[in-house]
């Protein structure tokens, strides 16, 4: 039933399956690489929570080379949506080493709040 809902670009169903990729659930070994393809087309499809769990994948390097200002564009991004996670992570996230100033992220999305995903 999920493949059938992934294959009509469902992206609540593309985020279900790349989350059982991640964690290695449902009989699937765990492949990390292939949840954040799988996020990346939910992202583009309209997933909030994929683009929290994607920021999360950059932020942390999980799957992909560590990007820690691409990660916290991605979690802005969901912030704007009203993703609360994303917001705690945004927070969370200036604790590191320097301060980041709050326009930061939202600078960096461009004049029409677009981001790039690559």
């Amino acid at each position: 039933m999920i493949q059938r809902r992934v294959e009509k670009k469902d992206p609540v169903a593309i985020n279900f399956l790349a989350e059982r990729y991640c964690n290695g659930l449902l009989g699937l070994q765990e492949d990390m690489r292939k949840a954040v393809e799988l996020w990346k087309e939910a992202v583009e499809l309209g997933s909030i929570e994929a683009l929290y769990k994607l920021g999360v994948a950059y932020y942390f390097g999980e799957g992909i080379k560590e990007d820690k200002k691409k990660g916290t564009l991605f979690w802005s991004k969901a912030v704007m949506q009203g993703h609360v996670e994303s917001r705690y992570n945004l927070g969370c996230s200036g604790r590191e080493g320097e301060p980041r100033p709050r326009s930061e992220t939202l600078d960096d999305l461009g004049e029409n709040g677009s981001l790039e995903i690559s």
